[in-house]
């Protein structure tokens, strides 16, 4: 039996989190929610939601638009803070103060619930953390129709109500064998996680970086970081020449130009860049072969050997650029957007970047909810946690105070128009 929707209660009347995770793969026991809520001391209930994900959630063929939705695991979650709007006081909660917080896809799904249907003006929630937001590449319809038709073949199916009425377990198997077998034809880039949103002209109206920039989302107070390493995990580590990063470039952006090309190689420099990965991981906590661990975890079974890893982290410029490119395209920049357009609109904002905790992709989050041993500054944990019930309890990061009267922790200042960004450091914690 799949556990829809978990609710976390302290013993008290609080205000509410609920949690979203992945596009492709995950569940909502990976972001669980008792440590904050013990936290908390009784002020928050922790709300974690299970929806569809992969092509269960996110096909988006001609035939399935035409009877169905493409976003399916959008309406999930939109149907899930629904109910929690309906319910939560059962459980002593107010629903008129619920934050949604997702991290990666689940940030990304964050940002995809406020931009839902163009935007509402009375959404089911009050506020939102998008922490380390993952925005997807946004495919045509052409490979989204390919990617359609190869799920049929693959499960000898003809037609949608075909698949419809297959066992679960059959059509799980038969869509994972469609993933791999169209990573390998070459129909999606390595770090891309293939079935995903997809613009509609309904749940989804447009591309994210449009939708936020014309101001079509819902105008509720954001808090919204990215780690510091955030592509490292997801590049492919066999890349060590120039062309092998074109041809993994080109796989991601099927549009390419010679120009966008070239000025790729300007701006990610990889003697540059190579430098600050050295400068940055020297004196930190942060070995390569517990990086090794880290990135496994997130590529289980693909990498078997350190000696590949510790090539790449230690001399090897194109990955360096790849990992860089990546992890602005894929999270980076759409903080960015996010904070500026949320300025734009007069909409409270807070930006965070940060260099610290486990490094890689999802280190704000594993600060943020759990520890990890010899590397989390529980000090600094405290601090976060503080500035993120402070935020859901009161839409300001600041209220919070459980931190050692001889720390001097930073007032997080809004994002503004002067672009104020908290930053994360080993050694200090500064505006």
């Amino acid at each position: 039996m799949v556990e829809v929707i978990h609710v976390i209660t302290p013993q008290t009347t609080p205000a509410l989190i609920l949690g979203l995770i992945g596009y492709l793969l995950g569940n909502s026991t990976e972001s669980d929610g008792t440590y904050l809520v013990s936290k908390a001391n009784g002020s928050v209930i922790y709300v974690q939601i299970q929806y569809r994900l992969g092509a269960l959630g996110f096909l988006a063929s001609s035939e399935i638009m035409s009877n169905g939705t493409a976003n399916a695991g959008f309406l999930d979650q939109r149907s899930a803070l629904q109910w929690v709007q309906r319910n939560i006081a059962a459980f002593g909660g107010d629903p008129t103060k619920v934050t949604i917080i997702g991290g990666s896809a689940g940030g990304g799904s964050v940002t995809a619930q406020l931009m839902l249907n163009g935007g509402t003006s009375d959404p089911p929630f009050r506020a939102a953390i998008a922490n380390f937001p993952w925005w997807q590449t946004f495919h045509n319809q052409t490979l989204y129709d390919l990617q359609y038709r190869n799920v049929l073949r693959t499960t000898g199916c003809g037609d949608l109500s075909c698949l419809r009425a297959l066992p679960l377990q059959s059509l799980a198997t038969a869509l994972n064998q469609t993933f791999f077998s169209d990573y390998q034809k070459g129909y999606f880039g390595y770090g891309d996680f293939y079935y995903g949103p997809a613009v509609d002209g309904n749940i989804i109206r447009g591309l994210p970086s449009v939708e936020f920039g014309a101001g079509k989302f819902s105008k509720v107070p954001i808090m919204v970081d990215h780690d510091a390493l955030e592509g490292l995990a997801f590049t492919n580590f066999s890349v060590s020449t120039f062309p092998e990063l074109v041809s993994d470039v080109k796989t991601l952006w099927p549009a390419w130009t010679p120009s966008f090309l070239s000025q790729l190689d300007s701006l990610y420099d990889s003697n540059t860049l190579l430098s600050w990965l050295s400068k940055f991981l020297s004196g930190t906590p942060l070995t390569t072969n517990l990086l090794a661990d880290l990135i496994s975890t997130y590529v289980s079974g693909v990498i078997s050997s350190y000696n590949l890893i510790e090539q790449n982290l230690s001399g090897n410029g194109p990955f360096a650029q790849l990992s860089s490119i990546f992890g602005d395209a894929f999270v980076n920049c759409g903080t960015w957007t996010l904070a500026n357009s949320f300025v734009k609109q007069r909409v409270p904002v807070w930006k965070a970047i940060y260099n610290s905790g486990i490094l890689v992709h999802t280190a704000w989050d594993v600060t943020l909810l759990e520890s990890v041993n010899g590397l989390t500054n529980y000090t600094q944990q405290a601090i976060v946690q503080d500035y993120v019930l402070s935020f859901v309890r009161d839409l300001d990061p600041n209220t919070v105070n459980t931190v050692s009267t001889s720390v001097q922790k930073p007032q997080w200042m809004q994002y503004g128009s002067t672009k104020n960004i908290l930053q994360f450091n080993y050694t200090t914690t500064n505006n």
